[in-house]
């Protein structure tokens, strides 16, 4: 039957891309920064540097340095020696640093720790390359941000907000040093039980409507709520990174196209589902299984934790979270009841009298 051989046509893409999309805990986060319950500030700058400014970015995972002086500011590593420059003529890192090779992004699925070059050597005359002509630098930094398990406070005390590392990075500018300082705090996460509460909620709401009189019209708004959700969600996370726009379109467009995808397939399917077309009801449920993995699943981690990279209220992007989950599986339901009543019907139209 016609709505089996389509069923039995978009069940391969599901079975099967999911398995690319295996990626640690964040794969709808489209910088890559896992939700934790560490929040990394900045304290100070001092003395202060005129025309030097300093931001914390991902989470305390990179810092951000401008310098729009006449000197160049000169950032020391984890051994003191110099480690990256940057100045009129732009920016340049030392090569014998061991920071360079030590702050790079880890490969996916990395298990080993970063492995220094034999030219690696903090006590070697710096040789400076130059990569970028930019007077603002960005790079990883694991002085700020916290690794491992929580401390031994954290443990005792995990319902109170407590600082449990300070943190220091040495600048020079000309012949004076500058030390950046901030502090790494642990911020007690909310409760998960309320938005999984929600995601429940919404999955009963919308799989219900299939027994009203205009499921269509009803499936078809879920749908497009689920995918404006999960559009703004995407462009808030990738905006946290407080890039570029091009930066930020290339995460939302590029990093996530198997979401760029399901948002394709959504929004051309709305009209059909209004319709009870069944092409437009199987598109819909594909759309809603890849987003509630991608915009729900995927980023479930964030409902139990403090810290978000999101440009909007962290409470907005649980609020999505628990809405791809529940508006996604609902939708899949939904779909699934919909196009099994309907190919019941065709078997009892065809059987002989």
């Amino acid at each position: 039957m016609r709505v089996r051989r389509l069923a039995v046509a978009l069940a391969v893409p599901i079975a099967v891309i999911p398995t690319f999309l295996a990626q640690p805990a964040d794969a709808h986060t489209l910088t890559g920064v896992q939700p934790t319950n560490f929040r990394s500030e900045l304290v100070s700058v001092l003395p202060a540097l005129p025309g030097v400014t300093v931001d914390i970015l991902d989470l305390g995972r990179r810092i951000r340095l401008t310098n729009r002086g006449n000197i160049d500011v000169v950032i020391r590593g984890y051994q003191g020696e110099p480690y990256l420059r940057v100045g009129p003529a732009g920016v340049f890192e030392n090569t014998h640093s061991p920071a360079v090779y030590l702050n790079k992004p880890a490969p996916p699925y990395a298990t080993t720790s970063t492995t220094l070059p034999k030219v690696a050597n903090s006590s070697a005359p710096p040789e400076w390359h130059r990569t970028s002509r930019s007077h603002t630098v960005t790079w990883h930094d694991r002085r700020t941000r916290w690794e491992g398990p929580s401390p031994p406070s954290v443990r005792s005390s995990p319902h109170d907000r407590q600082v449990v590392s300070p943190w220091l990075i040495t600048v020079t500018r000309g012949k004076d040093d500058a030390a950046i300082t901030g502090r790494i705090l642990w911020v007690p996460p909310p409760s998960a039980v309320p938005w999984l509460a929600l995601a429940v909620a919404f999955g009963l709401a919308t799989a219900a409507a299939v027994f009203t009189r205009r499921w269509a019209t009803f499936l078809a708004v879920a749908l497009t709520v689920l995918v404006a959700s999960d559009i703004v969600h995407s462009v808030a996370s990738a905006w946290a990174t407080h890039d570029g726009v091009g930066a930020v379109l290339f995460r939302v467009f590029v990093s996530g196209f198997y979401g760029t995808i399901a948002w394709v397939l959504g929004l051309s399917s709305i009209g059909l589902v209004a319709r009870r077309n069944d092409l437009g009801l199987l598109l819909a449920g594909v759309t809603a299984f890849f987003l509630a993995l991608l915009g729900g699943a995927t980023d479930a981690s964030s409902l139990g934790r403090s810290q978000l990279g999101f440009s909007l209220p962290a409470d907005v992007a649980r609020f999505q979270v628990a809405l791809a989950l529940g508006v996604g599986v609902g939708l899949v339901v939904a779909v699934t009841w919909m196009l099994a009543r309907r190919d019941e019907r065709v078997v009892r139209t065809r059987r002989p009298t």
